[in-house]
């Protein structure tokens, strides 16, 4: 994995300079920060060898930021071989009343049975949103096979306990 795609795995932030500095400069931000800001799903960024990464739990306790609400994630092969058979349910799950805002869900290098590669992003999609999307799940799930690449996140930021998707994920891959 190179340096750059471990940053946005791990959300690290990066700053420029010394690497024992206790005060934030204003470039420090995650890669996932500096995406969103400009509703993009992916930041390539280029590391130096002046460059520090550093990780958010490092970051809370120099003070730079406050530690994140904890949500719901999954990552990685395990995350992939957790939503891709929930695919074609997760719309119903919906319909019939599951209710947290999907953060992110990111399917990467997903195989096309027919041939060739897939990778399908959502960001911040409310209930209704998911609802609206059932059918495509539902026929995408139908279209892909998990490969040897192929990796999932998912991110909740605010589960309900009491929703049917969140229920139907504690409970694991079927």
């Amino acid at each position: 994995m190179f340096l750059h795609e471990l940053r946005l795995f791990l959300d690290c932030g990066n700053y420029g300079g010394d690497r024992e500095r206790r005060v934030p400069g204003k470039e420090i931000a995650s890669p996932r920060e500096r995406a969103m800001r400009r509703n993009r799903s992916h930041e390539r960024y280029s590391v130096h060898p002046e460059d520090v990464i550093i990780a958010p739990a490092e970051a809370a306790t120099r003070g730079w930021v406050s530690a994140p609400a904890q949500g719901f994630i999954l990552r990685g092969r395990e995350g992939a071989q957790t939503l891709l058979p929930l695919l074609r349910r997760i719309g119903s799950l919906y319909a019939r009343g599951a209710r947290s805002t999907i953060t992110l869900l990111d399917l990467v290098d997903v195989e096309i049975a027919a041939g060739g590669r897939l990778r399908l992003t959502l960001e911040d999609v409310p209930p209704e949103g998911m609802k609206r999307l059932a059918e495509l799940l539902e026929v995408l799930a139908t279209a892909i096979r998990q490969g040897p690449g192929t990796e999932g996140f998912l991110e909740i930021r605010d589960p309900d306990e009491q929703c049917l998707f969140m229920q139907t994920l504690r409970q694991g891959p079927q």
